[in-house]
């Protein structure tokens, strides 16, 4: 299990409840007005530099400080879900994308639509591939595989007498062993050249942790969350008067340790930079998702293909370049056959390469001349 964070997180009071402050859900909330990823993602750091010493702070005040930094009503240019699909059907190399979060956010339903309105035919969920390992790995192997994901056993003799710790404990050992099926369903569409969707409460940010080393597919995600705990139950309790078939009533009676859950997926979003997204209401969420897809990928509306791309110009604003020379590294058997950097949390790396661009250049003119020679 990973360990709590260090840093003590500032509590942000609503009409609806307390919840923590997340850099995740700002920067969602920047972008829905207009900002681009980076943008956005600057700027959150901002306002979490402005709250970092209070112990609480009210969403009104939050606001505030939002209209200060990015006034509603700027232009914007989201990516439209049919240029998205366009893109889909046009990538060279297929997309991973996920769509994590505990239970009861709304994974299943804005997941359905997505694919749906991207074109996207193979959906996977982790409930499903949990379900497929269930009947090849007994109850007498492994136990807390056979259990709701708030109700995972540990395993290996352990005791925790804390029940916070021994849900969250359990669930990361299941969301572990479900891991097993998520990369082989990942590296099967992969092989097959297909663009897949998957969504689950058992998807643990970060999401590049479920790519093969060295893949160069596209990969995005984002984790659902309802902040405040009063309207997380009251889902629930809805969903226990449209549909029994659920089984609510089991989700009721453990509501704490899905609430944990909860906490624990927003966390870790926070620390690696996943964006978090608290929308209610589908069409809202579905156009937070599509339009961070659109950064988060390198779609561009009516863009020209590669044969009909215009010759480069020199750039009009001042340009960043980093060169990761010797980076990579060699593999090394302590991290299970993984360079450094691919075992390393790259956070920052990660977001430059979201706005930017990556290549590779000869550093020598002729082949076997070392750099700099």
């Amino acid at each position: 299990m990973s360990g709590k964070s260090k840093r003590k997180r500032t509590v942000v009071l609503s009409r609806h409840g307390r919840y923590p402050f997340q850099r995740g859900i700002i920067t969602a909330e920047l972008m829905r007005r207009g900002l681009s990823m980076a943008e956005a993602f600057a700027l959150s750091g901002v306002v979490r530099a402005r709250v970092a010493d209070r112990r609480e702070v009210g969403a009104e005040e939050l606001e505030a400080i939002l209209l200060e930094l990015a006034p509603r009503g700027r232009a914007s240019a989201p990516a439209s879900a049919e240029a998205l699909a366009r893109w889909l059907e046009e990538a060279e190399r297929p997309v991973i994308l996920m769509i994590g979060g505990a239970t009861g956010t709304g994974k299943s339903t804005l997941s359905a639509e997505l694919a749906y309105r991207l074109g996207i035919t193979r959906v996977s969920s982790t409930d499903a591939i949990r379900e497929t390992l269930r009947t090849v790995l007994s109850r007498e192997v492994l136990p807390g595989l056979h259990d709701h994901s708030f109700r995972g056993m540990l395993q290996g003799g352990e005791v925790l007498s804390n029940p916070r710790e021994r849900v969250l404990a359990g669930f990361h050992q299941q969301a572990a062993q479900v891991a097993v099926g998520v990369r082989a369903v990942i590296r099967r569409a992969l092989y097959e050249d297909e663009h897949l969707l998957i969504e689950g409460t058992h998807l643990i940010p970060p999401f590049s942790q479920y790519l093969p080393p060295g893949e160069a597919a596209g990969l995005a995600g984002v984790v659902l969350s309802i902040p405040e705990e009063r309207l997380h139950r009251e889902r629930f309790e809805e969903r226990g008067r449209r549909a029994a078939r659920r089984r609510s009533r089991t989700y009721l009676e453990a509501f704490q340790a899905v609430r944990w859950i909860h906490d624990e997926l927003t966390r870790l979003a926070d620390e690696t930079n996943e964006l978090v997204i608290t929308d209610r209401r589908l069409e809202e969420g579905l156009a937070d998702v599509i339009g961070y897809l659109g950064e988060a990928l390198p779609v561009s509306p009516g863009r020209p293909r590669a044969a009909e791309r215009p010759a480069l110009r020199a750039a009009s604003e001042p340009t960043l370049f980093v060169i990761l020379d010797g980076a990579p590294d060699e593999p090394n058997p302590a991290l299970g056959g993984r360079s450094p950097l691919q075992a390393a949390r790259t956070p920052s790396l990660r977001m430059l390469a979201g706005s930017g661009a990556q290549g590779l250049i000869p550093t020598a003119p002729g082949a076997g001349r070392a750099a700099g020679t």
